[in-house]
């Protein structure tokens, strides 16, 4: 994908995600007001005044080719080849962990991209192909933290409105 026709607040986010910046960078980055890139991500089906469509379509031009083929990634229809599993490809999973010992529940702090800012999550790693998520769970979470766990459970499973990855959440404990 090398442009797009029509932005909408959903392909601006998949830019954003295809960059792996904040709100607040990502919003630097264009030129525009964090409230703006809010905006899309409560509203994904908003149409950016020309302007900003302006500055999304530089920004694009102008990404490394990594974060293209991510972007490229994110805005496929959910019904395409590479979606839905036909022709060898996969659909982008993740494997998240929700660890807990009696009242304790375990969390990690992740640092941005630019070093800037922290955020707390749970253990999550991506699932490759032939492999369960729940290996990738318990293994993502002994690799993250030291923490020795087992699945007891799925909690459930969600497709990224947004990004189009699919997301398993299991209950775990040490």
């Amino acid at each position: 994908m090398e442009f797009v026709n029509n932005w909408t607040g959903q392909t601006a986010c998949a830019l954003q995600a295809a960059f792996r910046m904040s709100n607040d960078a990502f919003a630097e980055h264009l030129g525009v007001a964090v409230r703006t890139v809010a905006a899309w991500h409560s509203k994904p089906g908003v149409t950016p005044r020309a302007e900003i469509q302006d500055a999304l379509d530089t920004a694009l031009s102008r990404a490394s080719e990594l974060v293209k083929a991510r972007f490229a990634r994110y805005v496929e229809p959910v019904d395409s080849p590479a979606v839905t599993g036909s022709e060898g490809a996969q659909a982008l999973r993740v494997a998240v962990a929700v660890v807990v010992n009696d009242d304790d529940v375990l969390v990690v702090c992740r640092r941005g991209e630019d070093g800037a800012g922290i955020s707390w999550q749970f253990p999550a790693g991506m699932v490759k192909p032939g492999v369960a998520p729940e290996t990738v769970a318990v293994r993502e979470t002994l690799g993250e933290t030291g923490v020795h766990c087992a699945v007891k459970r799925t909690l459930g499973s969600r497709l990224h409105p947004v990004l189009m990855f699919s997301a398993t959440t299991f209950y775990a404990s040490t």
